[in-house]
């Protein structure tokens, strides 16, 4: 038999077993000495009939923590809030439900630097030397094609390789020999870099994020500004080289971050007007007649980028893209500079050609070939050569090209440039 003090007694031990949760549910008993009976203390070690939880009668509850806002956690599980693309990729938007959107960014590379990027190509007589401007001059992109200064240079569109190609032609005047200048320069415009609210237009890629919402920035700005600063045009030469793969006795390089000279006296580099653009050329003296032993040798290489990534509280630094959002809410950020090499190196190709008696006619070159960084390929003509040469301390594919015969004012060089 339970007396009132018994009775009072087992309220209170009962209470005091209770969870927060269970004291809460029942304080009007507790506080009003409602009879609890013996058959309560009997739930035992397998939980509180009122909690449901383990022996100690603690409730338990799942929460999903969040970043930015609505981001969760992506899938593969991940801690929650922590996102990451794919491998090469950058974030291009997010969802509604805070996942991030991911793409690779080669074609905008491609699109950007075919848009933006033209080899130069020039010639001057009497310049042994001289830091003169050249008399002639053209350049070529992807998809346009412009004789800057000087009769007969030529614009033209053809098949070389089964891809259709623009080309400048340039026309000599007068035989080609130890006075002449040859003119080259790869020459890049500075891109886009203009923040603006997503969505993101195509090109533009996720710099900031906030909840939901987006900043955007063209990629163009970013990438160009390495490429053009960091891939050069190399241009060389060598007499007495009918099919040869020796390398060039005389070359040098140019972009718009330097001009070096490699090998040669009489070569030069300087600074120039050339329409509306700056641009950094080297000047190539040949020596000696032009004839059909002269090798001229063209290339393009790349420095290699060092990666750069780190996470950010708020925007990611100028010239870095949201690549992945970290569990406390910060941005991982990544320079898109090894993706835009790695696009230049795979895609981005230099044709260069030559054809006798060609007085500013419209036909293509009888004898071409391609190289890019990495790779080199004779299109047409004999004695032409692809070799991998150490100029400097770099190893550049050049295509040689051998002319036929005494080069002189009907003869024509052809340059085109494309990422395909």
């Amino acid at each position: 038999m339970i007396t009132g003090q018994t009775r009072t007694d087992l309220q209170f031990f009962s209470c005091m077993r209770l969870s927060f949760f269970g004291l809460f549910m029942l304080a009007a008993a507790c506080a009003e000495g409602t009879g609890i009976d013996e058959d309560f203390t009997s739930s035992g070690a397998g939980g509180s009939p009122i909690t449901g939880a383990g022996g100690d009668g603690a409730t338990t509850s799942s929460t999903t923590s969040s970043s930015m806002g609505s981001n969760t956690g992506g899938s593969g599980g991940t801690a929650p809030g922590e996102q990451a693309c794919p491998p090469d990729q950058f974030a291009t938007g997010i969802d509604g439900s805070g996942t991030l959107q991911c793409a690779a960014i080669d074609a905008s590379i491609q699109a950007a630097v075919n848009a933006e990027c033209s080899i130069y190509l020039g010639w001057r007589d009497d310049c042994n030397g001289c830091a003169l401007a050249p008399a002639k001059w053209g350049r070529v992109s992807a998809g346009s094609c412009a004789n800057g200064l000087g009769s007969l240079n030529t614009c033209t569109t053809t098949s070389l390789g089964n891809e259709s190609i623009e080309l400048f032609g340039l026309n000599l005047d007068g035989d080609m020999d130890d006075n002449d200048k040859f003119y080259s320069s790869f020459h890049c415009t500075a891109g886009d870099s203009t923040s603006a609210p997503g969505p993101c237009a195509a090109g533009a890629l996720v710099t900031d994020i906030d909840g939901t919402e987006v900043t955007c920035t063209p990629v163009s700005g970013a990438a160009l500004d390495y490429l053009r600063n960091n891939c050069s045009l190399y241009v060389g030469w060598r007499d007495g080289c009918n099919g040869c793969t020796t390398a060039p006795s005389k070359w040098g390089r140019a972009d718009d971050g330097a001009c070096t000279l490699g090998t040669g006296t009489n070569d030069t580099c300087t600074t120039q007007t050339l329409g509306t653009e700056m641009v950094r050329l080297f000047g190539l003296n040949t020596d000696g007649d032009v004839d059909d032993n002269d090798k001229f040798y063209v290339g393009m290489r790349c420095v290699t980028p060092t990666a750069q990534s780190g996470s950010s509280m708020g925007p990611c630094p100028l010239g870095q893209f949201v690549t992945g959002i970290h569990a406390d809410g910060s941005l991982e950020c990544t320079s898109p500079t090894t993706a835009a090499v790695n696009t230049f190196r795979n895609q981005c190709t230099l044709y260069f050609g030559w054809n006798d008696g060609c007085n500013g006619c419209g036909t293509p070159p009888v004898k071409w070939g391609r190289s890019r960084d990495g790779f080199c390929q004779n299109g047409a003509g004999s004695n032409n050569t692809c070799t991998a040469t150490t100029l400097g301390a770099d190893t550049v594919n050049l295509f040689g090209l051998n002319t036929d015969g005494n080069v002189d004012d009907n003869d024509t060089f052809y340059v085109g440039f494309r990422c395909l």
